[in-house]
């Protein structure tokens, strides 16, 4: 989700056309040395990203063998509601939904180049190739672009092919005339890209179930779809060990009252194209992170407990509350999941902009708690 919070970037949308000539290319690397390193990601030290929302800026933990950590803040700019952030081929990619862009940096975090993904499309993620390109889901747009994010590639050139996905693919609540396919997050696996939608009405609110759709590559268009029953999927995990893809749903959304807890898993086989398991989850995930062979942990953006599931049982465990006892107004949420190599768990909330460590082995004991970079968005591993 990721990058990437996603109703924090639907506000954030309805300013867009006020900020639509704002980008990144303003953005100028820090003098600040960042010390990322360049050694195996299996051994200490670790380093984790962290992306603000809000502050517009990346954070760096680093990790040491006990574990040890230590913090630091705003090292680096980013662009405008950042939404996922990937470390891919001695590269860190971050997806900026009101920038229209993704930003490119190198293993030292400093800015390499900028890719516009076109102004108005929003992107919400974005699925990587060897060859330096990328599909990249474009929310407003309503459409996958594939785009060239190599170096010395005239800006002209980039946008590969555009994929858009018609009406006929929603289907629609009794009453709903009009839904928006919303596209947001995007799987690759061999030719075929798995796109979510989320098939929302003008509101912004979920018009009737979400959508699956598969794009065939090679022909650059819609090759069929599979119709979920979750409402208001965000994000798709594939699962190497079941050969599924994970769609998660937020599920419904009730104005002035907040996320309705009818959140759901569904996992799909992409060989039949339909959905073989569904697992309920008392909650509103966006994101699906899978920390060994059953568990699996949810962003929540309904409040701030952390979602857990049993994948293998198909059942929801009890949640892991990292509510903030001064949060009066109930505001906080799980914004942001990843683990690291030895199996420690780093969960970020946004509105208090916290991040916590904790230790899956030990009961899941929260064994570290930072204050991080505005708006926490998006964690990512680098080596």
């Amino acid at each position: 989700m990721s990058r990437h919070h996603f109703y924090f970037v639907l506000i954030l949308l309805l300013l867009s056309a006020a900020t639509a000539g704002i980008g990144c290319d303003d953005l100028e690397e820090q003098e600040e040395e960042t010390d990322i390193g360049d050694g195996d990601e299996a051994e200490y030290p670790f380093y984790l990203v962290i992306g603000g929302g809000l502050s517009e800026t990346l954070s760096v933990l680093r990790i040491e063998e006990g574990p040890s950590f230590e913090l630091f803040n705003d090292v680096v700019l980013t662009g405008s509601a950042i939404n996922q952030t990937l470390w891919h081929d001695d590269s860190f990619y971050a997806v900026c939904s009101l920038s229209h862009s993704v930003i490119i940096y190198n293993g030292d975090l400093d800015i390499r180049r900028e890719v516009s993904v076109g102004v108005g499309s929003n992107p919400m993620n974005a699925a990587l190739s060897e060859d330096d390109t990328a599909w990249i889901s474009g929310m407003v747009s309503g459409d996958v672009r594939l785009v060239d994010l190599g170096a010395g590639v005239d800006e002209d050139d980039r946008l590969l092919a555009t994929v858009e996905f018609s009406d006929d693919l929603l289907p629609h609540d009794e009453g709903t005339d009009q839904t928006w396919p919303r596209p947001n997050g995007v799987v690759l696996r061999d030719q075929w890209l798995w796109v979510v939608l989320s098939n929302l009405e003008d509101n912004w609110l979920a018009g009737g179930p979400g959508v699956l759709a598969v794009v065939d590559t090679d022909d650059e268009s819609v090759d069929g779809a599979v119709t979920l029953q979750g409402r208001d999927p965000i994000g798709v995990l594939w699962d190497e060990e079941r050969n599924l893809l994970w769609v998660v749903s937020a599920g419904d959304y009730v104005t002035g009252e907040g996320f309705a807890g009818n959140g759901l898993l569904e996992a799909v086989d992409i060989e039949e194209r339909e959905v073989v398991q569904t697992i309920e989850v008392e909650g509103a995930p966006f994101e699906l992170l899978i920390a060994d062979s059953s568990l699996g942990y949810l962003v929540n953006g309904q409040d701030g407990r952390l979602l857990v599931v049993d994948l293998d049982e198909g059942e929801q465990l009890d949640s892991i509350d990292l509510r903030d006892d001064d949060d009066t107004y109930g505001l906080s949420f799980i914004s942001a999941l990843a683990v690291d190599p030895e199996g420690l768990l780093y969960v970020a909330e946004f509105n208090n902009d916290k991040l916590f460590v904790i230790d899956p082995a030990q009961n899941h004991d929260v064994i570290a708690e930072f204050v991080v970079n505005d708006g926490p968005d998006t964690l990512t591993f680098i080596p």
